[in-house]
Formats: C-alpha cells, sequence, structure tokens
C-alpha cells in the first residue's frame, strides 16, 4: 500500500499493513524510523527520521513531522499541521488542521482543534526553551495560543481564539478571559466533560482508559 510515487528512506521501516500515499517522504538522515500496524500517511506528508511512533498513526496531507517527537498510539494529525520536533505525546491524542507545536507535552485523549499554535519560547530569538503542558483530555478550540511553560489542565477546555498565558486548573474552562468550571459548559443536549458523551473515531482498546479519564476529570468536581 506503498504509492508507486513516494520515497522510503533507507533507514525507515513501514509495517506491511500501512499506508502510504503519493508524494510522502518517510525517513530521512536524522535517525530510524518505524511506523507500525495500522499507519496511514496521506499525500505529500513528510515523516523524518528520529522519532518514534505507535501503532495507528494517522496524517493528513501535507504534514510535517520533524525529528525528535516521542508519540505513543493512535496519534491523528490533520492537513497542514506540522511537529516541528522535540514533542513527547501520549496515546489517542486528535490534532486537526493547520496546528503547530514545538516542544510540547501532550498527554492521552487532548484534543487541539485547527489554526493552534503551542509554543515553547516565551522570548523570541532565545534558545531558552520551556515545553507547555497539554494535560488529558484537555480541549483547545480553533485559534487557540499556548505559551511556554503552561498547563492546561486535565479535562480543561479553552474557548476559540484565545492566548493562553496563565495555567488552566483541572477541569476548568477559560472563555472570554475567564475561568469558570466545565460543567458551565453545555449547548443543545451536550454538556461537559466531554467524556461523558464522546466516543467517535476511538479504537475499541481505547474506551476503558477514556472512561478511566472521564471518572477522574469528575474528581475534580464540583469545581472551587
Amino acid at each position: 500500500m506503498i504509492h508507486e510515487t513516494a520515497i522510503i528512506h533507507p533507514r525507515a521501516y513501514v509495517d506491511p499493513s500501512a499506508e502510504i500515499g503519493p508524494f510522502c517522504i518517510i525517513g530521512s538522515d536524522h535517525g530510524n524510523l518505524d511506523l507500525g500496524p495500522g499507519t496511514i500517511i496521506r499525500s505529500h506528508s513528510v515523516i523524518e527520521g528520529g522519532s518514534t511512533y505507535g501503532d495507528g498513526l494517522e496524517v493528513g496531507h501535507h504534514a510535517l513531522l520533524r525529528t525528535g517527537n516521542k508519540v505513543g498510539a493512535n496519534l491523528r494529525i490533520g492537513t497542514g499541521s506540522s511537529l516541528e520536533g522535540g514533542a513527547v505525546i501520549g496515546d489517542y491524542v486528535r490534532i486537526h488542521g493547520r496546528a503547530e507545536m514545538t516542544k510540547a507535552i501532550v498527554n492521552d485523549f487532548a484534543r487541539i482543534y485547527a489554526d493552534c499554535y503551542i509554543t515553547d519560547n516565551r522570548l523570541p530569538p532565545s534558545n531558552v526553551n520551556e515545553p507547555a503542558i497539554i494535560d488529558e483530555g484537555a480541549v483547545l478550540t480553533i485559534g487557540c495560543v499556548v505559551v511556554a511553560g503552561v498547563r492546561v489542565g486535565i479535562g480543561s477546555f479553552v474557548g476559540a481564539n484565545t492566548t493562553v498565558t496563565k495555567d488552566v486548573p483541572d477541569a476548568t474552562a477559560l472563555v472570554g478571559g475567564t475561568l469558570k468550571p466545565i460543567t458551565a459548559l453545555k449547548w443543545k443536549n451536550l454538556a461537559y466533560p466531554w467524556t461523558n458523551h464522546y466516543r467517535d473515531g476511538y479504537p475499541p482498546e481505547a474506551l476503558p482508559r477514556l472512561e478511566e479519564l472521564h471518572q477522574r476529570i469528575l474528581q475534580f468536581l464540583p469545581w472551587p
């Protein structure tokens, strides 16, 4: 399932079950690369060597994954997004299109929507880097910027077009510059925490862990 126009570097291993689309570049001189079962890399994407990825990696079109990333199982990263190197990403993370990340820590089940930027340098240009932390089950909605060293807590929510300059506590929503409990987030028949009702796109083996995360989020409520 490797398209004839794809380039596979000699230091890259691609599992026979993987799908590599047209005009992709897989691997580089930066180090070894092992793409395991269930991998799907869509057209024109570049995956450099020297990173580790769990099984079930899914990458959109025109994505760039540079060297030095440590990624768990079933990362899904959208079209035009980039991991610029040095990220540590847990299992079942979802990153939508046109997002960019440097040396961040993104934990299990975090969800990052389109046009978000996660930075590691508060006063560029410099060589002083401090990763931001996007904790388990946290959600960054469209157009967010997370500055270096900030933590977005477990199960928390950041509203659209927000620049996050201070920590967001666990099970907290940051909307319009105001902190509130995530249980205040309601729309139609939906309410937070999202882990109570949303399961789409997660493989069956992830569901017990998602339920466990839901119970952990509930421990932070009622919000003080």
